[in-house]
């Protein structure tokens, strides 16, 4: 584990510059099981980077949010407890 990577990505997810946030983003959606062992531990803040980033305000970090969304919930299929963790981020996927 890279805990510099971690360190980046969610900082990079925060960030006020759209650039930042669609790069992470970009990252989540190649790498969707990057978290490893450590994401059942990483849910609220995973939640929360998904829940911002798919209600910005630039299409692009929408869009690549949504991107990046589907390839989490397609990787964590089979973990009903974490999917249900993130229903209130399906509405913006479709709005």
């Amino acid at each position: 584990q890279w805990p510099e990577i971690m360190e980046f990505l969610f900082q990079s997810a925060n960030s006020s510059h759209s650039a930042l946030k669609e790069s992470a983003l970009i990252i989540f959606e190649a790498f969707p099981g990057i978290f490893g062992n450590q994401a059942e531990q990483l849910t609220q803040i995973i939640h929360q980077i998904f829940l911002n980033c798919l209600n910005d305000q630039d299409s692009k970090v929408r869009y690549t949010a949504a991107q990046a969304f589907a390839a989490y919930l397609k990787h964590n299929c089979e973990k009903t407890q974490l999917l249900n963790i993130h229903r209130d981020c399906l509405p913006y996927l479709i709005s």
